[in-house]
């Protein structure tokens, strides 16, 4: 087995930090619309927050079965709520184009050093990662054309029930 660069192990516990933190983040969110009645935007979130937690372990399963050694970072604490289902997915969303941020510098850090098998694997993280980016983008959006329309809002809430 092949030993990873410190650059590369260091750049792979950053991303499952980030990840573990949209965790957290999404679990708060969940939570705080748990506790408002918007049980929709509630699933998507917590749905989420398990989602986070899930590729966080794989991306750590994969870097450490190369050679490397994740190390989690310190997880800094998330919001405990948002201010209206708007700023949450507008969270959402600005924590998805961070990830995928990482993602992509992670993916020519290990096109650089020769890592085909990792880069394989990132670029299938990118693939799925477009989808929960753009879900994000898309229930943010819809958001901010819903402005204080109850009606529109609550519609929003119970398709997000149905979506991931």
């Amino acid at each position: 087995m092949s030993t990873m660069l410190p650059s590369m192990n260091q750049a792979a516990s950053d991303l499952v930090t980030h990840q573990l933190y949209g965790a957290n983040l999404y679990q708060n969110v969940a939570s705080q619309f748990e506790n408002s009645g918007l049980h929709g935007f509630s699933h998507w979130f917590r749905y989420a927050a398990k989602h986070e937690r899930k590729m966080a372990h794989k991306t750590a399963k994969h870097f450490n079965r190369r050679g490397g050694r994740v190390l989690v970072g310190a997880i800094p604490a998330a919001p405990p709520e948002y201010s209206s289902p708007l700023d949450a997915f507008t969270a959402a969303h600005g924590h998805e184009l961070a990830k995928t941020e990482k993602l992509k510098s992670l993916l020519q850090q290990s096109e650089r050093e020769g890592d085909p098998q990792t880069g394989l694997y990132l670029e299938h993280l990118l693939g799925k990662q477009a989808k929960r980016e753009n879900h994000a983008r898309r229930y943010a959006e819809h958001l901010r054309l819903a402005g204080s329309d109850m009606g529109a809002i609550l519609a929003l809430n119970e398709k997000a029930h149905g979506r991931h």
